[in-house]
């Protein structure tokens, strides 16, 4: 497969697998928000991710079934949309109702996504994988973009069911590529079958131990940050329209941007390097939406300025997030270890945007970015104890 090709591919079905979830994680939070629905409820929503978070326990099954993970990407698809599309008959205000069936897409997503993150890892080379990572970041958060804001503007103008059935469209498009392109996705033979007592195993490597506890803490500033972002706009008194312009065209257009240039920028980075420049854009992303709770509804060009600034720190660390969550698998069980990581990035970030909510709702959202601004403290003492070293230093010394 050629390179341009293998870059298409993996740029269209992340961002063909992210429109739903921005559909359920950003645009829907806006519209439940402007029914009336307290922040609280709102929170629930970060339940339907919870098969996204323990997908580690069925990855073992994408890694140990089927010739190719393009198989698994076409038939998790069709999946996928078979779940989506009975919400068309449903509406906002049955949130039980949604819950459960965005909570079954979201699981067959997660196999989608198990499959691509295998595909990616074992089809790019090292030199390759800076740059599949800025696309994955990237077609994700473009994916983001119209799912988050570009949907809110066609919700806005054609109401809920339309919406839903042009979202369950758009999940099927990647079949047409992987039936195409399946062959060049065949599992390579050092493929193993993963138990769990293999899985565990993944803690006693002294590389990957010291990664862990930052993984578990990286994500949550910038995207808490833009999550609750959203919301805020709305009780500012701002429209659908307007704050599907503003937060999703042009916020989720910079986490694009930001996500494919940093690909190409800091390919050849160092570990720690990475690391460090994510940890800032953290920084900035909850300084950036701390400052827009004291901005008024009409201060337009301040809140467009802040929203970019916003977005495109977490393009930034959704990239650095992906490129060192690939440099720490093992051969042959690619699937099974991305999925790990996938599930304890998880792990503290879901519980934190649930509990977010009833911060937000209670005490505003000030108090909420000031008790996040913690976690970055703590990330910076994270890379100054397990990465004081720059990975060059370290081999000259061994």
């Amino acid at each position: 497969m050629k390179i341009s090709t293998k870059y298409a591919i993996i740029g269209l079905l992340y961002f063909t697998q992210s429109i739903p979830i921005a559909f359920m994680g950003t645009a829907l939070l806006t519209i439940m928000r402007l029914e009336g629905i307290g922040l609280d409820k709102i929170g629930y929503l970060s339940l339907v991710m919870i098969p996204y978070a323990l997908s580690f326990l069925w990855a073992p099954l994408v890694d140990r079934f089927g010739k190719s993970y393009f198989q698994w990407v076409s038939t998790a698809c069709i999946l996928y949309a078979l779940f989506l599309f009975p919400a068309s008959f449903l509406y906002v205000d049955n949130l039980y109702g949604l819950l459960i069936l965005f909570t079954l897409a979201v699981f067959c997503m997660s196999v989608q996504d198990i499959a691509m993150d295998a595909f990616a890892i074992t089809s790019l080379t090292d030199k390759e994988k800076s740059i599949g990572n800025g696309l994955q970041a990237g077609g994700g958060y473009f994916g983001l973009l119209i799912g988050g804001g570009g949907v809110l503007l066609v919700y806005d103008r054609l109401g809920w069911g339309a919406t839903i059935t042009l979202l369950t469209i758009v999940t099927l498009i990647p079949v047409i590529a992987t039936i195409r392109y399946n062959k060049y996705s065949k599992k390579p033979d050092t493929r193993s079958d993963v138990s769990i007592r293999q899985m565990l195993e993944y803690f006693k490597d002294a590389k990957l131990k010291k990664w862990i506890p930052l993984l578990l803490l990286l994500k949550i500033p910038a995207n808490v940050a833009f999550y609750f972002s959203n919301p805020q706009l709305i009780d500012k008194g701002l429209g659908l329209a307007e704050v599907g312009y503003i937060f999703g065209i042009w916020g989720m257009g910079a986490a694009v941007a930001s996500g494919l240039i940093a690909g190409l920028v800091f390919k050849r980075a160092e570990i720690r390097t990475k690391l460090i420049i994510a940890i800032v854009a953290n920084i900035i992303a909850i300084a950036s939406a701390f400052l827009l709770s004291y901005v008024s509804s009409s201060q337009t060009a301040i809140i467009i300025f802040l929203c970019l600034a916003m977005g495109s720190m977490l393009g930034l660390t959704g990239m650095v997030l992906n490129d060192v969550a690939m440099r720490h698998v093992r051969i042959g069980t690619e699937a099974t270890d991305y999925s790990l990581q996938n599930f304890l990035s998880s792990l503290v970030y879901n519980p934190i945007v649930f509990l977010s909510g009833y911060v937000a709702q209670n005490f505003g959202y000030p108090t909420l970015f000031f008790c996040i601004a913690g976690i970055v403290f703590v990330q910076l003492f994270l890379v100054s104890t397990n990465y004081l070293y720059s990975e060059n230093k370290k081999e000259k010394s061994d």
